[in-house]
Parts: structure tokens; C-alpha cells; sequence
């Protein structure tokens, strides 16, 4: 299933966080936050959000003192840095764009969280290009 808007943010802001996307969906858009609790670090977790990312159009990071000590929240910000690089480097959605491809790779690369091990093979690879 789809959605509009993937609600990265984290526990600690969820009233916060419930408040905007009650007033996104007033508005219709669909939005996507993991409300049901799924257990952190395991894999399902990680399966389910990198599903929800992919499935959504855009992202929105709830930015605060908490989510940016969050593990998760970072991760979830990282992996969509990559899904950005993938877009500008295959034209999906957008133009291709190299420049932007390598960008993108190196912003997810000094991240050091989950794609970042990608991020780093990419751009090796289109730097030889």
C-alpha cells in the first residue's frame, strides 16, 4: 500500500507527532508512522520500515532534540539520503543526474548508519565511471 508521507520521528514526540498527522489527513494525505509498537532492531522492523519509505512519495522528519538522538530516526533519514542517490543516479522520478547521484552517496556515506556500506560501494563505482 502507499501513502503519501512516511512520518520519521521519534517515540519520545509521538503526541507531537499524532497532532500533525491527524491535521496532514484532515488535509488527505495518507500518512505512515509506525504506531503498533514493533519492536526495535529486530528484523521485521527493519523490513517494515524500509517497506513503508519505499512505498511512500515523500518523508517527513519530525526534528527535535529526541529524534536526533534516536537510532532509528537517524537510520530512517540515512536510507532515504540513499533512495535519493538511486533516483538521481537511475532517473527514477527525476533526471539522471550524476552530480546529484554522487552527492546524495556522499551525504549517506558520512551518515555511517544502515545504507551507508551501500552508499560507499555506489560511489567507488561511479567515480571509476
Amino acid at each position: 500500500m502507499s501513502h503519501d508521507i512516511f512520518i520519521s520521528y521519534s517515540r519520545k514526540d509521538i503526541s507531537d507527532v499524532k497532532a500533525i498527522k491527524e491535521e496532514l489527513e484532515k488535509h488527505d494525505f495518507s500518512c505512515w508512522m509506525d504506531l503498533t509498537g514493533i519492536v526495535s532492531g529486530t528484523r521485521r522492523f527493519s523490513k517494515t520500515i524500509i517497506d513503508a519509505i519505499e512505498a511512500s512519495r515523500t518523508m517527513l522528519f519530525f526534528l527535535s532534540s529526541n529524534s536526533q538522538q534516536s537510532e532509528w530516526a537517524l537510520k530512517e533519514i540515512d536510507y532515504a539520503m540513499y533512495e535519493v542517490a538511486q533516483c538521481y543516479e537511475k532517473g527514477l522520478g527525476t533526471e539522471r543526474d550524476r552530480g546529484k547521484a554522487l552527492l546524495w552517496y556522499q551525504r549517506c556515506v558520512k551518515s555511517r548508519y544502515a545504507a551507508s556500506h551501500d552508499a560507499e560501494i555506489r560511489l567507488a563505482e561511479l567515480a571509476e565511471e
